[in-house]
């Protein structure tokens, strides 16, 4: 028996043995299981999961938002730091560009935590903002520091070596994002545990293509182009993001030893089929 959540357009079927199986909506049925026990996603509400292309837009349009709040700050940062500039400028110039930071972390939380309010309560989707808002403050703290030295004076790295910065450090904000956000998960899905290694890998690719991005916009460009390019630069690094996250989120909340093939069911006689006693060959 299908049911829809809400306004979501997601669907869940409702299986036997105490379990649930879950459609898309839309396309090639896809299902997952889920056993009963005391945890909070066994025997209560079904485990759904948003459809990938939902959880795409969702990404891309949080990291829209933030990377233009990051490409504005960036620039304010960088005025700054012109001519001869103190330690005090580097400290403010450092602030600013961590300050969008925490928009693009904020509004990142914020998607996902909607994206997944049917897994989240209110006060766990409270957290999963803040681990989100608190973890990215710390991954641009890390990842603009370079930025703001070399734009007191110091030379840009070439294009490969921010990239292979930029995996580094998508690795270590993934990683730490992916534990704390696992952490909210817990007694909420079947393997949380499977969101830290989808969080890694997520932005391992899409921190290259942020970091690219703002490499590539110089003094010559005026303010409304870098917020411009900065935009794109997020929409495509969210895309991304959720396009590989994306991939997991079944695994996530998928019954440990349960597969995610529909279930077979053998096919029950007809009413004029069946045998009855007291027929001939009962």
């Amino acid at each position: 028996m299908a049911e829809v959540v809400g306004d979501t357009g997601w669907a869940v079927i409702a299986g036997r043995d105490g379990h649930r199986e879950r459609g898309t909506d839309g396309g090639a049925m896809r299902t997952v299981s889920v056993g009963t026990s005391h945890d909070a996603w066994r025997g209560h509400a079904p485990v759904v999961v948003p459809s990938r292309p939902r959880w795409i837009v969702l990404c891309a349009a949080a990291e829209t938002v933030g990377m233009t709040a990051a490409a504005a700050a960036a620039r304010g940062g960088a005025a700054m730091t012109q001519g001869d500039a103190t330690g005090a400028d580097l400290l403010g110039a450092w602030a600013v560009v961590v300050g969008g930071g925490l928009v693009e972390g904020l509004a990142l939380g914020l998607a996902q935590a909607w994206g997944l309010r049917v897994w989240l309560p209110r006060r766990r989707r409270l957290r999963w903002m803040m681990v989100t808002l608190v973890v990215a403050g710390v991954g641009w703290a890390a990842g603009s520091a370079p930025a703001i030295l070399a734009g007191a004076g110091g030379t840009p790295p070439p294009a490969w070596t921010v990239a292979g910065g930029a995996v580094g450090v998508g690795v270590a904000m993934g990683a730490l994002l992916g534990v704390a956000q696992a952490w909210v998960l817990r007694g909420v899905v079947p393997r949380p545990g499977l969101w830290v290694g989808a969080c890694t890998a997520g932005w391992a690719v899409a921190m290259p293509v942020i970091f690219l991005g703002a490499s590539t916009t110089g003094v010559a460009w005026s303010i409304p182009a870098v917020v411009g390019w900065g935009a794109a630069t997020g929409a495509a690094a969210g895309a991304v993001l959720g396009a590989v996250t994306g991939l997991l989120l079944p695994a996530v909340a998928s019954a440990p030893g349960r597969t995610t093939d529909p279930p077979e069911r053998t096919a029950e006689p007809s009413p004029s089929t069946a045998p009855h006693p007291g027929r001939p060959g009962t």
